[in-house]
């Protein structure tokens, strides 16, 4: 996940939302920072993401965001969208497709 902002420095918040296919028990998942907190809502498969930090480190924050498939679904995919703001205006949204393959053993 690339982040860019052409006139702030910070950015103020983010959500990560499971957007397609999703199933009852998916999760997303964050582990807070000292200044990006997280929180995830189950009902509506959006994870918001709070704390003015720089646009580096919400970059990374999101690259840490965690998926877990709750439906225990094989050979199927999600669809997670990325939305960014910095104080002004919310980003474009950003996509990235998952792709849950059968269990190995």
């Amino acid at each position: 996940m690339l982040v860019t902002d052409g006139n702030d420095t910070n950015i103020d918040s983010a959500q990560v939302k499971i957007s397609g296919g999703g199933t009852a028990g998916d999760e997303l998942g964050f582990t807070d920072t000292s200044t990006i907190f997280g929180g995830y809502n189950p009902e509506t498969g959006v994870l918001n993401l709070s704390g003015s930090d720089t646009v580096a480190n919400y970059e990374a924050a999101l690259r840490s965001v965690t998926f877990h498939d709750g439906g225990g679904n094989a050979d199927t995919t999600r669809t997670i969208e990325f939305i960014v703001n910095d104080g002004d205006a919310d980003s474009n949204t950003a996509t990235k497709t998952i792709t849950i393959g059968a269990p190995t053993f």
